[in-house]
This record gives C-alpha cells, structure tokens and sequence, in this order.
C-alpha cells in the first residue's frame, strides 16, 4: 500500500472562498486522479458547512487530502454548528417529480463517496469522505 504525505487546505466558509478551494483541489489530488465525484462530492459538503454550520459565513474550513493506493481521503474540519443528532444526515433522495429545488445534497454526497464518517470533538466537526481508487 502506497501512501502519499496528506496536502491542507483551507477557506473561509464563503461561495467565492470554496469555489477557489474546488479550483485549487487539482493540486492537492495525487497525479492522474481525475473524478468528478470527488468534486461533485466535496462541493456539496462545502456547501452545507457555509450554509448550516457557520450560516454567517464567518468561519473557517480546514481540508486534508490524504491518499494510498487503494483510496483517496478528503477530511473536513469546522468549529460551526453540529450536524442534527450529532450524525450524517440519511441518504434520501428528493421526489424529482416534485421539481425541489434543495434537498439533494446529502443524497448526492452519499451516492459519490464510498465511506462517509462523521465526528464532533471538542467543539470541532470532522467530515471524512473517502473514494476508492477506479481502475484506470
């Protein structure tokens, strides 16, 4: 198992601020991992922790990239508000019939991620997705 040195980074809890976080995730994926779940994935979360947990947009948000061979890490750490009942929000899936416009996020980062982990401790929030390896 091939380990590489985890890569940080961070942003204000803000729309602009995560957009430049998705853009500057290219460099901290280890070479040759191009997959849109990833994105598709960590743009929702980032999301939800400016939107729910801070919901004033005044705080930070701190990421680790952490990758071996058989997957790739994303852990997300805040110090806003904990997520309902202290645990990841279930899977469900919108009625699409129903035209909603939110409620897709936890669903959509349930169907990307192949691991989901979520922690409160002291006083912090810490989401981990992970993604195994696609073969190429």
């Amino acid at each position: 198992m091939v380990t590489e040195a985890p890569k940080a980074l961070e942003c204000a809890a803000t729309p602009l601020e995560i957009r430049g976080l998705l853009a500057r995730l290219e460099e901290a994926l280890p070479a040759g991992i191009c997959d849109p779940r990833i994105e598709l994935a960590l743009a929702e979360a980032l999301n939800n922790v400016a939107e729910h947990a801070y919901g004033n947009g005044r705080g930070m948000i701190a990421l680790e990239v952490s990758s071996c061979s058989e997957a790739l890490r994303i852990a997300l750490r805040d110090q806003g508000r904990p997520m309902p009942e202290f645990a990841v929000p279930a899977d469900e899936m919108p009625d699409p019939d129903a035209l909603p416009e939110g409620g897709w996020g936890w669903g959509l980062i349930h169907a990307c991620c192949d691991g989901i982990d979520y922690q409160r401790i002291a006083g912090e929030n810490r989401l981990t997705l992970t993604f195994r390896r696609m073969e190429s």
